[in-house]
């Protein structure tokens, strides 16, 4: 499938950073709980190596597009991070008009877990701006690796339009297991959460973090630094897709339920 001619900015971007707008009141007000907005800003693949960027290096790079999310209060408040939501991404072009670029849709789905088998996976749908599907992200069950060895390790499959799968993204918690992969991460004793992305074969090709954004950020308020690699060699569509895997991640592991 050809990669729609509105998203051929992605193809030389090699990563990206996805900064939480920070929303103080949600903190002080749960009733208060508002809809998420975040910016995505390019980046090199070396931000991956070394220290990890702080808040200030967020801040510091341009903005590539703006994300704003559309769900109802009902849903934020009593779905919370289940909650069904739209979400657009959009920037601003050379000559300065505003363009809606990718479109996510997150239908509500109760998921049930039965020991080997899981119900109403956990999704979200990825589309152009003109409304072409360009494909899915799916919580696929794997039990063996979420109850027994190594435990507590959970897959997404990102799909394109077909239904072919091009990724998978493992979240993976600590366990004896797994040497205690992401123990108290995100936090100032562990500032990174990793996930990887791998191909359909298991080989991991890319990586996703989840950055400790600060203190007033990351423990008082609800506001995530994220960052996303995308695979070499990826084409535009693709790197769509994960950028939907993303939000759909921070949904379901990072967005706080108390909100």
């Amino acid at each position: 499938m050809a990669d729609p001619a509105d998203l051929q900015f992605l193809a030389p971007i090699p990563a990206v950073m996805v900064k939480q707008q920070l929303q103080l009141l949600e903190a002080f007000c749960p009733m208060c709980e508002k809809q998420n907005k975040y910016q995505i800003k390019p980046v090199g693949k070396e931000v991956f190596t070394g220290t990890p960027p702080d808040n200030n290096a967020f801040e510091a790079q341009p903005t590539l597009l703006s994300v704003q999310e559309q769900s109802t209060c009902f849903c934020r408040f009593c779905l919370r991070n289940n909650r069904e939501f739209n979400m657009t991404l959009g920037g601003t072009d050379a000559q300065g008009v505003q363009h809606n670029y990718i479109n996510l849709h997150r239908p509500f789905k109760c998921t049930i877990f039965c020991c080997c088998f899981m119900f109403n996976p956990q999704e979200l749908t990825i589309s152009s701006s003109a409304g072409m599907p360009l494909g899915k992200v799916e919580h696929e069950w794997r039990f063996l690796d979420a109850c027994l060895m190594p435990g507590l390790t959970f897959w997404h499959k990102v799909m394109d339009a077909t239904g072919a799968t091009h990724y998978y993204i493992k979240v993976q918690y600590p366990t004896c297991c797994n040497g205690c992969r992401n123990m108290c991460a995100p936090t100032c004793c562990a500032k990174v959460f990793n996930m990887d992305i791998t191909d359909p074969q298991g080989n991991t090709i890319a990586q996703f973090q989840n950055v400790f954004p600060g203190f007033l950020r990351g423990c008082v308020a609800d506001a995530d630094n994220l960052l996303l690699e995308f695979p070499a060699g990826s084409t535009p569509t693709q790197k769509a897709l994960l950028l939907g895997a993303l939000f759909l991640i921070d949904f379901m592991y990072f967005e706080k339920e108390k909100n």
